[in-house]
């Protein structure tokens, strides 16, 4: 009878396996999309910058004073469709010069950005690559986001070449290259410009080409392959996708405690019925 006591009763704890887990419904939902937002137009303003749901138009994300040039973390949020909002960061002024519907996609990530001067202000959705390269090298890519150049050639110090008569708007493929500081030379019809670059080892970064406000030409390099999980540059409101996502977490935390109380129980029932068949056998 001792023998028996144990299997049975961690039979009855496997039984109740299914049931423990089946309190964490979300850990098979869709996996969450990421997106970040880059601010690409030279004569806007400092701009606030909104994501919300369309159902309800509750803010998910709120981004202030992104100036050009600005890119935001990645934000989090569940597949679906999400409209963004941009306007100037100016007070007394709520007039968005921005306004479209985003799609986010299950696990997947774009740089969502606003190009061109303002009286012609677009939106560029970017597909990104989270894929970090191995250790010892580091992966990168140039968008062109210059309204002043029609033609822009990117190579680095150790002549990889990232981009060849880009145009505006062009967003080239990644490219391995050597991690550490170094040089790019930005190539125009008006000369070279170089601009300093600190390649990451074991990650993938875009190179924004943007216009400097004295003149000339810049690089803002961004990692893409960061972790995905950091908040956002900027006020961020409760509620939407980074929520639900922790909400997600909890309710699988919670699925492992229930399977760990049943478990415990199971043993502690096993316990009991083998003492209690040892005290019968010794009366």
């Amino acid at each position: 009878m001792p023998r028996r006591s144990l299997p049975f009763t961690l039979a009855l704890a496997l039984a109740l396996v299914p049931a423990a887990v089946a309190v964490s419904p979300a850990a098979a939902a869709d996996a969450p999309g990421y997106i970040r937002v880059a601010h690409l137009s030279p004569d806007t303003a400092a701009a606030d910058i909104s994501l919300s749901a369309l159902s309800g138009g509750t803010t998910l994300y709120e981004l202030t004073d992104v100036p050009y040039g600005g890119v935001s973390k990645y934000m989090t949020l569940t597949p679906g469709t999400y409209a963004l909002a941009m306007a100037p960061s100016v007070a007394g002024t709520n007039t968005p010069v921005v306004n479209a519907d985003i799609e986010v996609a299950s696990g997947k990530a774009v740089t969502i950005a606003a190009v061109g001067p303002n009286a012609s202000i677009n939106i560029k959705t970017i597909e990104d690559d989270l894929t970090a390269p191995a250790a010892g090298t580091s992966r990168a890519r140039v968008v062109q986001a210059s309204t002043t150049q029609n033609s822009i050639s990117v190579k680095t110090a150790a002549g990889v070449q990232l981009a060849s008569n880009a145009a505006f708007g062009d967003v080239g493929s990644y490219a391995d290259v050597a991690p550490g500081a170094t040089t790019v030379t930005l190539t125009t019809s008006s000369g070279d410009t170089p601009a300093d670059v600190d390649f990451a080892d074991g990650a993938a970064q875009t190179l924004f080409v943007v216009d400097k406000a004295s003149g000339g030409l810049t690089v803002v390099s961004v990692l893409d392959s960061s972790t995905v999980t950091e908040t956002p540059v900027g006020g961020m409101s409760t509620g939407g996708g980074a929520l639900a996502i922790a909400a997600r977490s909890g309710e699988q935390t919670l699925a492992g405690g229930v399977l760990l109380a049943v478990l415990a129980l199971a043993l502690t029932l096993a316990g009991l019925r083998g003492r209690r068949a040892e005290t019968a056998r010794r009366a």
